[in-house]
């Protein structure tokens, strides 16, 4: 059998422009197996033993807020809030 654990966190600050995020893969444990392996004139025991702790720390800032400008110009604006108004 195979069982593992992943958790994180994640926090923004600064108006969400500032990130952190913390990652734990398997934080409590490495993974471990055994087989056994009988026959008629053996017996094998096999141990395998796999460090697959891992912690990620991680920072992102926005350094600009892009801001998309409308592609309809005033005049159709106020065409398009006509038009639904007396829809």
């Amino acid at each position: 059998s195979n069982v593992n654990m992943n958790l994180g966190v994640q926090h923004r600050f600064f108006e969400r422009r500032l990130i952190i995020s913390f990652n734990a893969i398997d934080p409590f444990t490495a993974q471990r197996y055994t087989t056994y392996t009988y026959g008629t004139n053996f017996n094998l025991e096999s141990f395998n033993s796999s460090n697959t702790r891992n912690f990620r720390l991680s920072v992102s800032y926005q350094l600009n807020r892009v801001v998309q400008k409308s592609k309809l110009s005033e005049k159709d604006k106020k065409a398009a809030l006509e038009k639904a108004k007396k829809a």
